[in-house]
């Protein structure tokens, strides 16, 4: 019996970086809470597990609690890093993940709203 997964993650976030979806994923979903498993029908279809991998609000999901939103360094931090790598000796300078990651903070604090 073949099962096909479906993951919905919220939109900003890069598929093309699949680490980075997985754990976007892993962490926006309680496979209790966010699935739904769709039976096979006939011996010619796959069962289906859809789950719900995207950030929860109220409005939304009813989700009561404040979300965690993703930190990121600030522009300030990461000039300052980029502008001191060369004296820390940890080889050629390697960009900042934070620049990956901002457009996935939703307001500015560390509470997705």
């Amino acid at each position: 019996r073949q099962i096909k997964f479906i993951l919905f993650l919220d939109p900003e976030v890069d598929i093309s970086h699949v680490g980075d979806a997985v754990w976007r994923f892993c962490n926006n979903a309680d496979v209790k809470r966010d699935s739904i498993i769709a039976e096979v029908v006939d011996e010619t279809r796959y069962s289906q597990i859809f789950i719900d991998g995207t950030r929860k609000t109220k409005a939304l999901d009813g989700f009561e609690r404040d979300w965690p939103n993703i930190l990121v360094s600030t522009d300030e931090i990461i000039e300052k890093v980029d502008r001191i790598w060369p004296e820390l000796g940890l080889g050629p300078l390697i960009p900042s993940p934070s620049l990956r990651y901002k457009k996935q903070v939703h307001g500015k604090g560390a509470v997705a709203v």
